[in-house]
Parts: structure tokens; sequence; C-alpha cells
């Protein structure tokens, strides 16, 4: 009995076959196995796409990537393979780099403070591939509006990821071993008679307004604080890089939180009685399980980035990319408005907790001191180490000057002539200079003695 029923499929499958070749067959007076194997053939017909068909939406890898959960986390990577490379490879600069005091590269060297900055340039790679790949080419494809909205995101996004890489690896203004005091300090204690303070802990001098960094075990000119998410501690040396590091994350996060609106506004125009079964309905003509011919024009009812956002993926990380949006929207805003407060006020917040106040000046005096005033102002939006005109009075310490910056070098027979030349120049030019002083105060003397006889004779 089993041998006759599978033999039974094999015969149905087989006209089957011949029934979806024969179109212009009777169906009258037809068999029920003829009627199944033509139902089939519509079945069929329908699953698998015709070659020949224009396909008006996207492919499915382009609406609906492949595998988003591993391609963003490797996306995100990207930025922290770059920055560790460049730190690490080769093993010289590796050996060289610490916030130590004979250290020739800046960097921290805590574990924790390394792990919070590697996560800050994840979730900013990671904002870079939603945006691009599931939201602004879904939605715009290759046009101008598309091109310069991923012009003006990425910039920013790149801008902030440089910002925060320089502000991690600049010296925020740690006080080296060979400070000393700048000569109108000198003055100072030397009319007051004290000495020039030092650092208990490190022992350097201590210039006015710098703080002892625990992290660190520094001294930092105009400490503000230590942040863990840029792993260094924010001083005169590196603010300026902060505030651009703040300010490009607050603008992405922003512009990322309206392109979700935007999105949110143009797939929320369907009705809701309508709305689901347009998407799937679209996404399966993307995929090819329905042909288009069956349902025309699908897609442009239901805007094509619709599709992604409502697949599963589209909806996770939609919902992860608003929450960072609002997060570190709203954190790096206040951040800054902190930030610029503080520089109005001519205060970092350690001066402000222990009360200390300054000479007050104009706000753009100010922010020149942070940001450079030997930069222009186009310069203040790049993280570039600021420059100032005169870096002793920002810092209050100075460096001992070297005499020589030429190398030595073995001394050749002119050298020893020059120098010969010149003691002997210079023993004559004493020895007119001790002539001259003798016989000035002989002849004072003889002066002195004559006015001495005078008032002799006169008494």
């Amino acid at each position: 009995h089993g041998h006759g029923h599978g033999h039974g499929r094999w015969r149905a499958r087989a006209r089957s076959e011949e029934a979806c070749k024969g179109r212009r067959g009777k169906r009258k007076g037809e068999t029920k196995e003829r009627q199944r194997g033509r139902r089939g053939c519509r079945r069929e017909q329908q699953r698998k796409p015709k070659r020949n068909t224009r396909v008006s939406a996207m492919s499915a890898t382009a609406l609906l990537p492949l595998s988003p959960f591993i391609q963003c986390p490797v996306f995100g990577c990207l930025s922290n393979a770059v920055w560790w490379a460049f730190r690490c490879l080769p093993r010289r600069r590796w050996k060289h780099t610490g916030s130590g005091f004979d250290s020739r590269h800046w960097l921290h060297k805590n574990p924790c403070g390394m792990f919070c900055a590697s996560v800050t340039q994840f979730f900013i790679c990671g904002a870079g591939y939603i945006v691009n790949f599931m939201i602004v080419y879904p939605w715009f494809g290759i046009s101008w509006a598309g091109l310069f909205i991923a012009v003006v995101y990425n910039s920013c996004l790149f801008m902030a990821s440089l910002s925060h890489y320089r502000a991690m690896t600049t010296n925020p203004g740690a006080v080296p071993k060979n400070a000393e005091p700048t000569p109108s300090a000198t003055l100072k204690f030397r009319r007051l008679g004290k000495e020039a303070p030092k650092c208990r802990r490190t022992g350097t001098y201590k210039p006015p307004r710098s703080h002892f960094d625990s992290q660190l075990r520094r001294n930092v000119v105009r400490m503000d604080h230590h942040c863990p998410w840029v792993n260094n501690c924010i001083g005169i040396g590196n603010q300026k890089l902060f505030l651009l590091f703040l300010l490009y994350i607050a603008l992405s996060c922003w512009i990322s939180f309206g392109l979700l609106l935007a999105v949110w506004s143009k797939c929320g125009l369907v009705p809701p009685s309508r709305r689901l079964s347009r998407i799937i309905r679209a996404a399966k003509v993307a995929s090819g399980a329905l042909v288009p011919e069956t349902q025309p024009d699908v897609l442009e009812d239901v805007a094509r980035v619709c599709v992604v956002a409502g697949s599963g993926s589209g909806i996770f990380f939609y919902s992860l990319l608003c929450i960072e949006a609002l997060l570190f929207g709203l954190f790096t805003a206040c951040m800054l408005c902190d930030q610029l407060s503080s520089i109005t006020s001519n205060q970092t917040k350690i001066d402000a907790l222990q009360g200390k106040t300054f000479g007050k000046s104009s706000f753009f005096s100010n922010l020149g001191e942070v940001m450079g005033d030997a930069e222009k102002w186009w310069e203040w939006l790049l993280p570039m180490k600021p420059r100032w005109r005169n870096w002793e009075d920002v810092y209050g310490y100075c460096l001992p000057r070297r005499i020589h910056n030429t190398p030595m070098r073995r001394p050749t027979a002119e050298d020893l002539e020059w120098n010969a030349a010149g003691a002997q120049h210079k023993e004559t030019a004493l020895e007119k200079r001790s002539d001259h002083r003798s016989i000035r105060n002989s002849a004072d003397g003889e002066r002195a003695f004559a006015i001495d006889i005078k008032k002799q004779r006169l008494g």
C-alpha cells in the first residue's frame, strides 16, 4: 500500500508539471488531479518572480540589511580599532605613552577609563551606521538631498570622534618637574619675602589656579574635573577639545532625533488600519515573495524607509537610536551650558566650590584664553591644540631656557683660533678698561686733594 501511495504521488507531480506546461488545455471534463496541478502551478508562479519584469522597488539587501545585528557592532568598533592601532603600533609609541613626567605621548592608562572611552567611540560609530544605512539611504537613496544630509551628519560625527580622541590624548596642563615661577611671580615672592609654593605630593612648583588630580597624580593648571568618558582630566590644555566634543555630539544627537521624527511622520501618514498590511506587502515585493505585476507600485504609496522601520531589526535599532539621541543629546547640552557658564564667570568647578574669584573680564576674552588667543575664529571650530601668544601667562609658570639648542660636537682648529683670538681681545679690552678706571680714579683723587688743601687754607 505504501509503495502504491508513493507511486501515485509521483504520477500526480508529473501531471502537475504537464499541466503547467500546457496553458491552453480544456478545463471541462478535467480530472481532479489535473485541477490540483493547475492550482499548484499558479502558486509557484506567484512565488517565483519573473526575470523580465521591471521592479520599481529596491532590492531586499538595500531595504533590509542582511545582518544588522552583526554589521552595526562591527561598524561601531571601527574607530576603536583605528585609534588603538595608532597608539599601540609600533610598540615604542606604547612604551613611551602615559601620564608620567617622562612620558612622550599623553594617555591615561586606566583600564576603566579606556573602556569608557571605547564605549563612547562605539556609540558614535553605531549611530552613524543606523542613520546612514537604515534611514538616509533607504529613504533618499542616491540623491542630492540624501548626499547633503549624509555629509552634514557624518561631518558632525567625525569631528566629535576626532575631538574626543584629541581631548583624551592631549596634556591637560600638567605641571612638569622643571617648572619655575614666571619673572613677575618671582619678583612678587621676593617683595613679600616668601618662597615659591610647592606641591607636597609631587614636589614641583605649584602655579596659581592649579590643583592636584588623584587619578593622574599630577598638578593640572585650571583643573575643572576628571571625565571618565574622555579618560582624562579637563584642564587649560584640553578644555577647548572637550567643548568641541560636547558641541558636535549634541548636534549629531539632535540631527538623529530629527530624522527619527521625520520617519515617524512619513510612515504615520498612512491610516493605521492599512499601514501594517501595506508595509508587509511592500516588504514581500522587495524580497521577491510576490510578483511586482500582481501588486503594482506598492512602494509608491508607502515610503521605502517604512519597510525598514516595520521590520524587527528596524524597530530595535530605531528604538536604540532614539534612546541614545535623547540621553546623550540632553547630557551633552547640559554639560556644554555648564562649561560656557564657567567660562563666563572665569571659574572652574573647583574654584567655585572653594569660593575663589578672579578678575572679571568679557566673555570673549575668557573664551580666547580657553580656545587660544593666537588662533583665528574659524580655527576655534577645529579639534586642534590651542595656541597662545604668551603661554607663560596662561599656565602661570615658565621653563628654564636652553642656552645652546645645537648638539655638542668636537671643536675644530678654526674654532680654537677664534676662541684664542676672542680670549686675547677680551683680555686687551679688560686691560684698557682697568687702565681707564685707574686713570679716572687718580684724576678724581687729585681733585679731591686740591679741594682739601683749599679748605685748609681758607680755614
